[in-house]
């Protein structure tokens, strides 16, 4: 495994792919912190403070889809088996690899909105708590992220191919999310105002309910880019739920993987 992950980083070293997503993490919360300094607001750095978990969901779809899909276009894969690595440790070092390239994409996002935003806007007015249990939660839901593009990546031999289906499946849970987040936001009573004093409140017929609501938000909890929308909204009533999925969807997608890759033809 040592070996494996060694080699991986030595690719990950020379990734212009990598080092470029890097530079948009990296610019991103700096752009962000400029125009809220012309805007003008004193909670720049918390309104900034979690969005790389989307960034990072559609980064590493591109990213991870590429890197290693090169793996099979250049007989890497091959190689590493001719000299008696079995393909489960191979699976489990390029999900770590690419868990480690999601991490320094964190970092190259975190660094400029706490160097920056920091000596500008001074501390967030979140808790040091409340940061570190969002925190937490962003990683797991970074891991799931990871977990399902690998699965893909690792199946689909073509690079071009594995980065398309899954920047598509970023995208279609992006738009799945906020459609879901949309119809669970919608209040159950809406203001009516009369031709009388005073108002009423009226039914909302777009409010889900029932069963209908409680499976809208377990989908929703559920999907990566669903976690990552509510980290970066604060809208999720209970965090503690996240790392549920985001562990049981990182464990599904990795035994399937897995499971595919042994019977998988390698050429």
């Amino acid at each position: 495994m040592n070996r494996l992950l060694i080699a991986n980083l030595m690719r990950l070293k020379h990734s212009k792919l990598f080092w470029a997503a890097l530079a948009v993490m990296a610019a991103v919360p700096t752009v962000a912190i400029f125009s809220k300094l012309i805007y003008g607001t004193n909670r720049a750095v918390d309104d900034a403070m979690f969005l790389y978990p989307i960034l990072i969901g559609v980064a590493v779809a591109i990213f991870i889809g590429i890197f290693m899909g090169t793996e099979y276009s250049e007989g890497t894969i091959r190689n590493k088996l001719m000299i008696g690595h079995t393909r489960p440790m191979i699976y489990l070092a390029n999900l770590i690899t690419a868990f480690g390239a999601a991490l320094a994409m964190l970092v190259a996002y975190m660094l400029p909105l706490l160097v920056l935003g920091f000596s500008i806007f001074g501390t967030p007015f979140m808790s040091g708590a409340t940061f570190a249990k969002i925190f937490f939660v962003s990683l797991t839901a970074i891991l799931s992220f990871c977990a399902l593009h690998m699965m893909v990546s690792m199946i689909y031999a073509n690079k071009a191919g594995a980065s398309v289906v899954n920047l598509l499946t970023a995208f279609l849970m992006l738009f799945i999310a906020s459609w879901l987040l949309s119809k669970l936001s919608e209040p159950e009573f809406i203001t009516a105002y009369g031709t009388g004093s005073g108002t009423e409140l009226i039914r909302n017929s777009a409010y889900l309910e029932g069963g209908l609501r409680i499976f809208c938000q377990m989908l929703v909890d559920l999907l990566p880019m669903g976690q990552a929308m509510q980290i970066a909204l604060g809208v999720c009533d209970k965090l503690w739920v996240l790392p549920i999925y985001s562990v049981a969807l990182t464990a599904v997608c990795t035994v399937v993987g897995i499971a595919v890759f042994n019977k998988k033809n390698i050429k």
